[in-house]
């Protein structure tokens, strides 16, 4: 897809790397959402897409879903001084490259302002809206004055297993309704290796939820998942996750814990507040535009 005037869209090749990296840290917008993909797994998406002006590089693109039906855009890089001509002809590369897979929606984690003024230009509307929740020490007496009551003996909670992963796929399938919130198979497992925590709860001796948390810095840690099989909520058991890994970030002597929710998940807020979650008052939209 090359005009004459030496402009046109581009796949993303293995030695367009050190060029990207180049970019992200010195062009005027940025989006990164990083999840457990490597560069290789963003190669292979039919939306992994370079912009070009005169031979050089001036915005780039990836959208990747792992798993559908979710296309989201992990990468936005625009080089120039406006980034609506740019971003506009990379969104519409994009959604032509995806017509015959098995993506049907587009959606951005925005992380700046200006994602928020350009993507409703193209169709974009918000899906969903996220706040930030944060615990540290100093709110430990609340959190212990919660922990009285999620002691429960028909519930077992361990590390997670190699042959776990897929009944857990199936377990965040059915907590969630909304595929915004989908993991696969392998980004689970990539998830595991690098996770500060990744806990299964047993209810009876079945699996009926879990939770990991991500390393954000030396001592601080970010709850990245708690998913409860709907048949199984109302027993204390998103309490009682949530209870052990605190432990786990007590223990190992953590300052910061963060995650992020709903902002009309008011059963969530709930909970969070019990164990001494404060809000941080960021608040992120979720900006979704169908591939068709």
């Amino acid at each position: 897809m090359i005009r004459p005037n030496g402009e046109g869209i581009r796949d993303i090749l293995p030695s367009d790397e050190a060029t990207i990296l180049r970019l992200a840290d010195n062009a005027p917008f940025v989006h990164l959402h990083p999840d457990y993909s490597t560069f290789e797994d963003w190669l292979a998406s039919p939306a992994a897409l370079i912009q070009t002006r005169d031979d050089s590089v001036r915005g780039l693109l990836v959208a990747h879903f792992d798993p559908p039906p979710i296309a989201w855009l992990r990468v936005v890089v625009v080089d120039q001084h406006e980034a609506a001509y740019p971003l506009r002809k990379l969104i519409a590369a994009a959604r032509e490259r995806l017509q015959d897979t098995d993506a049907q929606l587009l959606a951005c984690l925005s992380s700046g302002r200006w994602l928020d003024e350009e993507l409703p230009q193209f169709g974009f509307t918000v899906g969903q809206e996220i706040m930030g929740m944060e615990w540290e020490p100093s709110f430990r007496p609340q959190s212990h004055k919660a922990r009285r009551s999620v002691s429960k003996p028909n519930l077992t909670i361990r590390k997670v297993h190699a042959g776990d992963f897929a009944k857990l796929v199936e377990i965040e399938h059915a907590a969630f309704d909304d595929p915004l919130w989908w993991s696969s198979q392998k980004q689970m497992e990539r998830a595991a290796q690098g996770a500060v925590n990744f806990d299964v709860v047993e209810l009876d001796g079945e699996m009926v939820g879990f939770t990991f948390g991500a390393w954000t810095g030396r001592r601080e840690a970010h709850i990245v998942r708690i998913a409860v099989v709907p048949t199984a909520r109302g027993r204390g058991i998103g309490a009682a996750l949530l209870d052990n890994a605190l432990r786990q970030y007590e223990a190992e002597s953590f300052q910061y814990v963060t995650l992020n929710t709903q902002v009309d998940n008011a059963v969530a807020h709930r909970l969070y507040e019990r164990f001494g979650f404060k809000t941080t008052g960021d608040r992120f939209s979720i900006w979704v535009l169908p591939v068709e």
